[in-house]
């Protein structure tokens, strides 16, 4: 989901963010299957990336990580 911030449009949301919308607007059954699809996935960008030291703890894990590359 994109924040209208005044007359501009606030950063685009991560592509994990949208995935993570999707599955939890789907019903279990799909959800999970989506899951299990994007769990490799994410296994992959979590090996290729650093903890950012500076991140909201609170947040997700793909929004504590530094992508390098």
């Amino acid at each position: 989901m994109m924040l209208e911030v005044g007359h501009t449009w606030a950063d685009p949301p991560y592509t994990r963010d949208v995935i993570e919308e999707a599955v939890r607007a789907l019903p279990p059954r799909a959800a999970g299957v989506l899951a299990a699809a994007v769990r490799p996935i994410d296994r992959m960008a979590f090996a290729r990336t650093l903890p950012d030291p500076f991140a909201d703890p609170g947040g997700p894990w793909w929004h504590r990580r530094l992508w390098i590359r």
